[in-house]
Order: C-alpha cells, then structure tokens, then sequence
C-alpha cells in the first residue's frame, strides 16, 4: 500500500490494518518511509530508541505512570496516546513482533464509538493533567482546532475539569461506547496497525496466559510523507 493511499484512510476511517506488511523490515525504518519520526528524546527516561517494545506485565502499585501499573493483564480502556501533552504525537504504529490470535486491540473510532459524543460538548470541554503539579495548565478536549474532528481522553493521566468534560468522560465510560468499539487480532509478524492519535481512541482486551509472550513494537509520528511512494 503507498503513503497516499494509507493517508486515505487514515483520513477516512482514522486507522489502517496492514497484514505482515513489509516484512522483514524494520519498525524504525517502516515509519520513516511513512512520515517524519518523533524526538525519541521528548520521552526522556523512558527509551533510548523511537521504538518502543510493548509486553504484558502483571499489575503493580510501584509503576503509576504506566497502564500495566494499573491494569495489569485485564483489558486497557480507550485513550489517547500522551493525552496529558499539550500536543499529542499525531500517529502511533503499532506493529507485531510475536503476536496471537487472544487478544484484541480495540479501536473507537468517528465512525462507532465518538459519534455519540455531543460535537458542542466536545468544542467546549476543558481537561488538566492528574499529574502533581502546584499549577494546573489546562487544555481543550480538541487537540487542534484545524482538525474539527480531533479529540484526546485517557481515563488516568487527564481529568476534566468543567460540566462539558464530565459530561464526554461520561459517555466515553458507558456500555454503549464500549459496545461500538472494533475488535483488531494483530496475530502475526509485520501485522502493522496505524493509528490517528488525535481522531481515534484504542486500547487492548484482557491478556490471557498463553498471550503473556506477546510483543508489539510502537512509535510515533508526527506527520505523514506528502509524496506517494
């Protein structure tokens, strides 16, 4: 598939699902082909690599800052990638290094789930990072008003901070949301999952014992090629 046509889709549907695509080629050097990369050096003390490897882990209190901290192997809600950064990487890739067919990575996209979002309360609703801080720095629910679609949420890292806020983290906990959700296998090597972080939420099913093994690489970009190769 060429960059014109994954920008497509990544237009249209807000994600793309490539199987065993470009295999045998690196993560790193897939997503440069792509677009331009973000500074592995905006995740300081976190990775030395703009790959990321992704592995279940069992929960556990002393890791806060992570979603395995809280979560463990049970399912991962719908978020934003670094919802609490001002501006969020714009794509994440998530591509398979050892894989399976048990778990799910889940994708709420304009489509299914966002629709039952209130466009006004969306345009007006105002969040804050949870972290500790003296000052509180709030932003828009919006992450970029050119892009009329966009939204950020992440149930751990963002909290919302006027009526409108409440009212779309509201929506975004309910059954129905969660009910119209898509269900993706990344199953094997290369299978490659792109991502607009700024219009579509994801997050992952439960992790069953014989899946404990899996291994995803992610990166981000933050913008695509304009050429169609």
């Amino acid at each position: 598939m060429k960059t014109v046509e994954i920008r497509a889709g990544l237009e249209g549907e807000g994600f793309v699902f490539l199987r065993e695509w470009m295999r045998g080629t690196s993560t790193e050097d897939v997503a440069r082909t792509l677009g331009e990369v973000t500074d592995h050096r905006l995740f300081a003390g976190l990775t030395d690599s703009a790959v990321h490897q992704l592995r279940p882990k069992p929960r556990n209190h002393l890791a806060p800052n992570r979603y395995y901290g809280h979560f463990g192997f049970g399912e991962y809600p719908p978020h934003t990638d670094l919802a609490h950064w001002i501006v969020p990487p714009r794509y994440l890739m998530l591509r398979v290094r050892s894989g399976g067919n048990q778990v799910a990575t889940h994708i709420y996209s304009q489509a299914g789930s966002l629709s039952l979002l209130d466009p006004l309360l969306l345009g007006s609703a105002i969040f804050a990072s949870r972290q500790a801080s003296r000052t509180i720095v709030p932003f828009p629910m919006k992450v970029c008003k050119e892009t009329p679609s966009s939204i950020r949420w992440d149930p751990l890292f963002i909290q919302p901070i006027n009526d409108s806020a409440k009212a779309c983290a509201k929506a975004i906990n309910s059954a129905e949301f969660r009910n119209m959700r898509l269900e993706l296998i990344l199953e094997h090597p290369a299978d490659t999952l792109l991502i607009d972080n700024w219009r579509t939420l994801h997050g992952r099913g439960n992790v069953t014992p014989e899946s404990e093994g899996r291994c995803i690489d992610r990166i981000y970009l933050d913008s695509l090629h304009d050429h169609a190769g």
